[in-house]
């Protein structure tokens, strides 16, 4: 096939176009500081942006969701070592009230001060976190404790435990039930108050056992909470480091590395500088050309 002069500068305006529109797209790149704008200008990588984009935001679902647990956790731990104090002071009072020397009167008055703490501990055990009952269970909507007109103490939640993600691969049992771990307590500070009102010595050694008890079983359970709030803040900790190599990727996908940038850009536009001066010179030899013919 025989090339014309008309292929021949054609072609040379095709490829003075195309060095032109890679100089045009390198600029952009260094304008927006991002390699592609659209997906269909670098498919590959814009397709990997989005997995990790994805990835980022499931992340970060967990992270939110992991703080609030490790908020709900937070006011437990408070509130069971509040219930120790009271545990502690009520155990003292109890070990007052045994002693041989001590009256009636007396015991009564120990007595009130064991009805105040029942109500301190009642009122810690019916605890909210963002209007949902932390004691309660399941029954999030519910107090967890009553205490009826014959002073017998009901547990109005439903003991069971919430499980919640604070990755795609772990979770965490957030919450103590009230049932177990503080209603013991109250209910043997119950006894030995209605021991101390009526002077009754003789059961007051088995009511100190039962508050030592019921304070064990709080320890237990703020040392069980305790290490949830530990695999909560592991967790987040692991999530927040793997985030930051995922954006780290992620950048590599789809930001401008500027040097790299301008040292592509400078050797496009030698590039276009070449071709016109080659463009022009072909040009003119075939202008010449044609005028010896």
């Amino acid at each position: 096939m025989r090339i014309t002069n008309q292929m021949m500068t054609n072609g040379l305006l095709q490829h003075a176009q195309k060095t032109m529109n890679d100089v045009n797209i390198t600029q952009e790149q260094i304008a927006s500081g991002k390699r592609f704008q659209t997906p269909s200008e670098n498919p590959t990588d814009a397709s990997s942006s989005l997995q990790l984009k994805s990835a980022l935001t499931v992340s970060q679902g967990y992270q939110e969701s992991a703080a609030l647990i490790q908020d709900w956790m937070s006011e437990t731990d408070f509130c069971l070592s509040q219930l120790v104090d009271i545990a502690t002071d009520a155990q003292k009072l109890v070990q007052g009230g045994i002693n041989d020397t001590m009256d009636d009167k007396s015991r009564a008055t120990m007595a009130t001060e064991l009805t105040e703490m029942i109500n301190q501990a009642i009122d810690l055990g019916n605890t909210r976190f963002q209007g949902n009952y932390i004691f309660s269970g399941v029954r999030l909507d519910s107090p967890s404790f009553e205490l009826t007109e014959t002073g017998t103490l009901n547990y109005l939640g439903i003991s069971k435990d919430m499980k919640r993600g604070i990755g795609q691969s772990s979770e965490v049992t957030m919450n103590i039930n009230g049932d177990q771990a503080i209603a013991p307590l109250i209910q043997a500070m119950i006894k030995a108050r209605d021991n101390l009102q009526a002077n009754n010595t003789t059961d007051l050694p088995d009511s100190l056992d039962e508050l030592e008890s019921a304070m064990d079983t709080l320890v237990v359970k703020q040392t069980a909470n305790g290490a949830r709030m530990r695999q909560v803040e592991t967790g987040i900790s692991n999530m927040e480091d793997s985030d930051i190599n995922l954006q780290a990727i992620l950048n590599q996908k789809e930001n401008t590395d500027l040097l790299e940038a301008a040292a592509v850009l400078k050797s496009q536009e030698t590039a276009y500088q070449i071709v016109l001066e080659v463009g022009n010179r072909a040009i003119s030899a075939l202008n010449l050309f044609d005028y010896m013919q």
